[in-house]
């Protein structure tokens, strides 16, 4: 499914918090000596980030575990500041069965400042967007092969907060012009 929108002011990014999943620290070098540590600073990081008001799309991989697990993803969506639109990551097939949250299940393309920018769970490599904002691939050498006018808004990348969109479009524009990508009609016609 293909879910297409326009926006007209900002919104905030993010992917793979995995909630009270102990072995993400370990799997992905995160900085925390547990995972009740680790949701502290996203839960604070998020609520400092982000107000009621503010749209927030998320990428994918809300939470993990068994069913007690989920049945805490809908007390965390509920207390989260934010207006939230849910993509379904590939550990999100749960979150139907415990939790109210609807998710969907493919992409997103959002036209932002006259930008048409893809938004998905995992990257996918062959996309005529200006840019595309992924998640899933956390801090593993895949991100080594990102295109320029890629960005992985997963955790590990945004020090643990979300991140919105104009900072988001800044750093591609930056990418390209370190690149010589100065004539992309992406970096005459943004911020």
């Amino acid at each position: 499914m293909k879910l297409q929108i326009e926006m007209s002011e900002g919104f905030y990014l993010c992917s793979d918090c995995h909630w009270y999943h102990e072995n993400i620290i370990k799997y992905c070098n995160r900085p925390f000596k547990n995972a009740e540590e680790m949701n502290e600073v996203m839960f604070n990081n998020w609520q400092e980030t982000i107000s009621p008001e503010d749209k927030v799309i998320y990428l994918g991989d809300w939470v993990i575990g068994s069913d007690k697990k989920y049945a805490i993803a809908q007390v965390l969506h509920d207390e989260l500041n934010g207006k939230k639109l849910f993509i379904q990551g590939n550990h999100d097939e749960q979150l139907h069965k415990h939790t109210t949250i609807k998710t969907i299940k493919g992409t997103i393309e959002v036209k932002y400042k006259g930008l048409n920018i893809l938004l998905c769970h995992e990257p996918i490599w062959d996309f005529d967007h200006d840019l595309q904002v992924c998640g899933h691939i956390h801090n593993n050498e895949v991100n080594n092969q990102l295109k320029w006018n890629m960005f992985n808004a997963g955790m590990e990348m945004t020090n643990y907060t979300p991140v919105h969109i104009d900072d988001v479009i800044q750093t591609i524009k930056d990418r390209g012009h370190l690149i010589g990508m100065n004539s992309s009609s992406f970096l005459r016609e943004t911020i």
